[in-house]
């Protein structure tokens, strides 16, 4: 749990450094970082995760947005050092202004434990993100590794 609270607490500083850049027709576009924090269904078991997160996108004329996302997380548990992943994802803006995004991701994802091994996946994510502002967005998220867990998260991310 400390590992958690520590990651979101740093993402949020960071975040509140982020200076505004985008413009109204490209919302989606651009460098962002973030936090997020939910639950995984792990061994039949519910456990806390929180992660860091920071990628690039370019939104398209068409509204498509394409993109790449690393993720950086923990999961309060004994065991796990930390997860990571490295993910494509594609979108589509939706709603009033196109201030929606509804968005899939596809990737690699590695587990590292204290034990000494290492575990490796592929993961599968889909979410939707809400515009605030040009600089800020909130999201929530579900992904899967292997279909071996489920993580759902809400996060927050600052464009710059």
């Amino acid at each position: 749990m400390k590992k958690i609270t520590t990651a979101t607490f740093t993402a949020a500083l960071l975040a509140l450094s982020a200076t505004a850049h985008a413009d109204s027709e490209n919302t989606f576009s651009g460098p962002y970082i973030g936090a997020q924090i939910g639950i995984t269904d792990q061994s039949d078991e519910t456990k806390l995760v929180g992660a860091l997160f920071a990628g690039y996108r370019t939104q398209l004329d068409n509204n498509i947005v394409l993109g790449g996302e690393f993720v950086l997380g923990s999961v309060d548990d004994d065991i796990t050092k930390n997860v990571w992943s490295i993910l494509g994802t594609a979108g589509l803006t939706v709603g009033s202004n196109d201030k929606g995004l509804a968005y899939v991701g596809l990737g690699y994802t590695k587990i590292n434990t204290d034990l000494g091994f290492s575990a490796d996946d592929y993961i599968v994510a889909a979410g939707y993100e809400h515009a605030l502002s040009n600089t800020w967005s909130v999201r929530g998220q579900i992904s899967t590794a292997g279909f071996h867990t489920t993580d759902l998260t809400v996060g927050v991310l600052a464009r710059f």
